[in-house]
């Protein structure tokens, strides 16, 4: 959509020195209050609306500093936050899965999408 070339020009530009938060990390903050949630309840414990807050402020804080430091190791400014996050999710997934060997052509191939 133009809305969002818009954004990703003004953030390669910096013109407007506004930042992009990407829908898959920004919305991260949900996904891990569940799972806050559900460890809660299968483990039977009560945190404090404060708890949670410290706990969610902790990983959401990760989440940036992990695309921060995505975006800057492939190359990319460390302010291009979409990236960061494309790299850092596909490297959370490669990670996950037993064959790491697969996912290195395919960061490859990620990293060429990247400079479309």
């Amino acid at each position: 959509s133009d809305v969002y070339k818009r954004q990703v020009s003004t953030q390669s530009t910096g013109s407007n020195k506004m930042l992009f938060g990407p829908a898959k990390a920004a919305n991260a903050g949900g996904v891990a209050v569940s799972g806050l949630e559900m460890s809660q309840n299968s483990l039977r414990l009560a945190w404090t609306s404060q708890e949670v807050d410290e706990r969610l402020q902790k990983i959401m804080s990760d989440i940036f500093e992990s695309c921060a430091s995505a975006a800057a190791e492939y190359g990319e400014s460390p302010t291009d936050y979409m990236a960061g996050a494309n790299i850092a999710g596909f490297s959370q997934g490669c990670r996950s899965h037993a064959s790491s060997r697969s996912c290195v052509s395919a960061r490859v191939y990620l990293l060429s999408l990247i400079h479309i």
